[in-house]
């Protein structure tokens, strides 16, 4: 799996930028094997690349356009709002406005110390979720 070369050494200390952007199998279960764990498998490890043993100085994160589960979305948002030094996130067209625990991501999202711009456009929200931004 290529994101795994991420968390060794260079790249887990050097690595500033990843744009999954638009990469759609990176969120889609693999049908071509019947496996439903294909998308899922990428989306965590977007999501431990994020941890204290991860890309510890990523400062942008793009997956926009990436169909995410959404079991995803909440470790997702919490590994982002725990990160120490990302100041760009876009989780923009991500299906993040149909999960059920949508409050509690975009609740997570907004309490992040570090993020300064942060883009979930196309996501469905409803007026409650509007009013954490």
């Amino acid at each position: 799996h290529f994101l795994e070369v991420l968390f060794l050494p260079p790249t887990n200390k050097s690595l500033r930028r990843l744009s999954l952007a638009r990469c759609t199998k990176a969120g889609q279960a693999g049908l071509e094997n019947g496996s439903a764990k294909a998308g899922s498998l990428s989306l965590e490890s977007v999501t431990r690349l994020l941890s204290d043993d991860g890309a510890v100085y990523l400062k942008h994160l793009d997956l926009s356009g990436i169909p995410m589960g959404m079991r995803c979305h909440l470790p997702l948002c919490q590994a982002i709002q725990r990160h120490a030094y990302l100041t760009n996130v876009s989780l923009e067209n991500t299906g993040l406005g149909n999960s059920s625990a949508v409050r509690r991501c975009v609740g997570e999202l907004v309490a992040s110390n570090t993020v300064q711009t942060l883009d979930l456009g196309w996501n469905c929200f409803s007026a409650d979720v509007f009013s954490l931004l």
